[in-house]
């Protein structure tokens, strides 16, 4: 008659196995809620304090702002930014569907193409903006910059994964802000 008090025990027993260490929880970040953008941060460099911007379903520094659409029939309610803007992992777009965030096997930060779960090449999604106000990349890797051939001041940003193999590039912090507008794009493109 006591089995259930039993099998509540094993149970309780296993959970406490399986729980974390308190040093494990203490090192854990918790995760940003709510929309941000990204900044990049290597102090003494000109990359220091630019933003992270989407172009071409990649994301790259230097950029005035980001590559967007909206179709002619949304109207006035089409949004209107200078900058890329996130939210819980993903981009803060109206378009139905939205647009995803990943890392390909090279290493490249992309998103998805509108209407689009597809994520060409892919590595990871596990990329995240944290409540203290870092942004990581899978495993908590570092971001490189990488220069873009042929255009002056603008670098590529990347994420220093296995398959990362490009040259002349320079490792960089990411950190967030908060965004307190509406939806940054449509979509971006």
């Amino acid at each position: 008659m006591h089995f259930p008090t039993f099998t509540s025990l094993l149970a309780l027993a296993a959970f406490t196995l399986a729980a974390p260490a308190p040093l494990d929880l203490e090192k854990r970040q918790t995760p940003q809620q709510g929309a941000y953008t990204l900044v990049a941060s290597r102090s003494g460099h000109p990359i220091d304090g630019l933003k992270i911007q989407a172009s071409g379903q990649r994301f790259f520094l230097g950029l005035p702002g980001p590559s967007a659409y909206c179709p002619v029939q949304v109207g006035s309610s089409c949004p209107i930014s200078t900058d890329t803007v996130m939210i819980n992992g993903a981009m803060y777009v109206m378009v139905p569907g939205g647009q995803s965030i990943y890392i390909q096997r090279s290493g490249a930060m992309a998103y998805t193409q509108a209407h689009s779960s597809f994520k060409q090449d892919f590595f990871s999604s596990q990329l995240g903006a944290y409540t203290d106000g870092s942004y990581k990349g899978p495993d908590g890797v570092s971001f490189a910059a990488c220069p873009v051939q042929g255009q002056q001041g603008q670098w590529q940003v990347f994420s220093e994964v296995p398959g990362f193999t490009q040259q002349g590039c320079f490792c960089f912090g990411v950190s967030w802000r908060k965004w307190e507008g509406r939806t940054g794009a449509w979509q971006y493109t």
